[in-house]
């Protein structure tokens, strides 16, 4: 249809062109075609056109695209936990009574004096009991978290000395009562301290001619810790 008003490029909605009607005017006159003709009328076609039926479809697709990100949102999410920490007393070890033998006497074989959680001594070998003067079961006080329980670690052994080169070996450490044989527990009382039970040991004496007189020292180094 070269040279007819067709040809000026404008289509129908359903993207055919019209041909249904001879009608001749110009396009400035188109407001005159029949109503029936004038509503299938759109831009020309060097104008993009997406037909209605595509439309619809741009439209779902569009509304789809922002549910989807609508949904990726809803997806994120924040929150918040509490921290704690809880601080207790540390726990603690004094000692309460010193370990004391009182005065030994060596002789021609070495010996052993066993002291007992009660105080008492008991000689064997070729050592001699002397004054009991300074007699005395070790002995702990424990401080710490009211309640709370413990274990203890006693010393294996430890050395008495005369400030010279001679020397005593203390073993044997012992006591009838858990933990402080390295076994079981304790429990520090309501008022956050405990006076551990008396601790007993054997010390080791040498002959008259290896042990001089003297005065022999040591320290005995118990610990203690949570459980």
């Amino acid at each position: 249809m070269n040279g007819s008003i067709y040809d000026s490029g404008y289509k129908k909605n359903t993207d055919c062109v019209i041909h249904n009607e001879k009608v001749k005017m110009a396009l400035s006159d188109m407001k005159f075609l029949p109503a029936k003709n004038r509503e299938n009328w759109v831009r020309p076609l060097s104008t993009p056109v997406i037909p209605k039926r595509w439309a619809g479809m741009a439209v779902m697709a569009a509304l789809m695209l922002l549910a989807t990100v609508g949904t990726v949102r809803a997806d994120a999410a924040s929150a918040s936990a509490t921290a704690t920490a809880t601080v207790t007393a540390p726990i603690a070890l004094a000692a309460n009574t010193p370990l004391g033998f009182g005065t030994v006497i060596p002789n021609g074989t070495a010996g052993t004096v066993t002291l007992d959680s009660t105080g008492v001594r008991v000689a064997n070998g070729g050592v001699t009991l002397g004054s009991a003067a300074g007699v005395s079961p070790l002995s702990f006080i424990v401080t710490g978290t009211p309640n709370a329980t413990f274990s203890v670690t006693p010393p294996t052994s430890i050395t008495l000395s005369d400030g010279a080169s001679h020397t005593m070996i203390v073993d044997g450490f012992y006591t009838l009562v858990a933990p402080w044989m390295g076994t079981g527990t304790g429990t520090i009382l309501g008022t956050g301290t405990l006076t551990g039970p008396p601790i007993g040991a054997d010390l080791h004496v040498g002959t008259a001619a290896t042990q001089p007189a003297g005065n022999y020292t040591g320290t005995v180094s118990y610990s203690v810790a949570y459980n």
